[in-house]
């Protein structure tokens, strides 16, 4: 138990902060953690534009940092596995706006993509099937029987209807 010299209550030692540095370190801090969070939530209010200035600060200057908690929350990976993946995009080569791509089936970390190349993946739900549709479609050479059973199972059109796919022969 500890009293607290702010609210002079009585408290067990879970009721205070561990300090993190200085000659003090790994010993509760003097102020109990209701009163330093009141004291902290009054510094703030009177001090809202510095306290925002200091907090754009520490986050510029610990950017990788901060990436590298997001990227370990979210995936699980380690800091060293993080700057092991090669900094370009596996799809276009673009070394702007990286994501860390991974399986939404069963959450394995596949590689880093730009952000439009991951949203494209996104957009096709991950299916290898509808890139390659795509990819023929981009290509010119749609098959028609793709073209008729979509169109068929969407719209109910008839089967003859003329696929706007098929190259006209001259």
């Amino acid at each position: 138990m500890k009293t607290c010299p702010k609210c002079q209550e009585e408290k067990p030692l879970t009721a205070f902060y561990i300090q993190k540095s200085g000659r003090r370190a790994g010993q509760p801090t003097s102020w109990c953690k209701t009163c330093s969070a009141a004291k902290s939530k009054a510094y703030y209010a009177s001090n809202t534009d510095k306290a925002k200035a200091a907090h754009r600060a520490w986050v510029e200057s610990n950017r990788d940092r901060i990436r590298k908690h997001k990227v370990k929350a979210a995936y699980g990976l380690e800091g060293h596995e993080y700057d092991a993946l090669p900094k370009v995009c596996v799809i276009c080569g673009s070394q702007e706006n990286l994501c860390v791509d991974h399986s939404h089936r069963t959450g394995r970390v596949r590689g880093m993509l730009c952000a439009p190349c991951n949203k494209g993946l996104g957009h096709f739900r991950d299916d290898p099937t509808l890139l390659l549709r795509a990819s023929d479609y981009l290509f010119g050479v749609a098959k028609p029987d793709i073209f008729h059973q979509t169109c068929e199972e969407i719209t109910g059109c008839p089967s003859d209807t003329p696929n706007p796919y098929e190259q006209e022969e001259a």
